[in-house]
C-alpha cells in the first residue's frame, strides 16, 4: 500500500474502506485532485459521460459533503460506490467530494489511472463545449452519441 519511506495518505480512512469493501472487484484506488473535474466538485454537480470513452463509467455522481480525512467521508464514497462494482471490476468507478476532488477505484491501478485521466479530460469537454454554445450539460449531444452509436452497424 505505502513504498518507500514517508506517511500514510492523510485519506487513509477513504482508501482503506474501498479495499475492505470493494476488494475483490479491483485494486487500485486513486484520490485526484484533477484541475478539470474540480470544477464539478466546487460546483457540486455530478459530471455525465460525453464521450465514448467515458460511457463505460456512467455518471460520476457527487456524495453528500464531509470533511477532508472524516470517517464520514469514507463512508459517503463507500456507499455511492455499491451497485457499481461491474464498473470497478471492468475499469473504474469514480466519485465526486464536494469542494474537495474524486476518489476512484479500478480493478487495479493502471485502469485507475486510466479513467482518471478520461474523467478529468471529459470534464474538459463539457467546460468547453459551453463555448461552442452546447447545452449545459451535453444533454442533446449526448443524446446524439447515445443514438448513433448504438443504431451503428458494419
Amino acid at each position: 500500500m505505502l513504498d518507500g519511506d514517508g506517511t500514510i495518505s492523510r485519506e487513509s480512512k477513504v482508501h482503506l474502506s474501498l479495499h475492505r469493501e470493494f476488494g475483490e472487484h479491483g485494486v487500485g484506488v486513486i484520490h485526484a485532485h484533477a484541475r478539470n473535474l474540480l470544477v464539478f466538485a466546487a460546483a457540486e454537480q455530478p459530471m455525465p459521460p460525453v464521450l465514448e470513452a467515458t460511457r463505460k463509467f456512467g455518471v460520476t455522481p457527487v456524495v453528500g459533503y464531509a470533511p477532508a480525512h472524516s470517517k464520514v467521508l469514507a463512508q459517503n464514497v463507500v456507499a455511492s460506490m455499491r451497485g457499481r462494482e461491474k464498473r470497478i471490476s471492468g475499469h473504474a468507478a469514480g466519485t465526486i467530494a464536494p469542494w474537495h476532488g474524486l476518489f476512484l477505484m479500478g480493478r487495479d491501478l493502471y485502469a485507475a489511472f486510466d479513467a482518471v485521466e478520461r474523467l478529468d479530460n471529459n470534464a474538459y469537454i463539457i467546460i468547453q463545449s459551453r463555448a461552442l454554445g452546447a447545452s449545459p450539460m451535453m444533454e442533446a449531444e449526448r443524446a446524439r452519441m447515445e443514438h448513433v452509436i448504438s443504431s451503428f452497424t458494419e
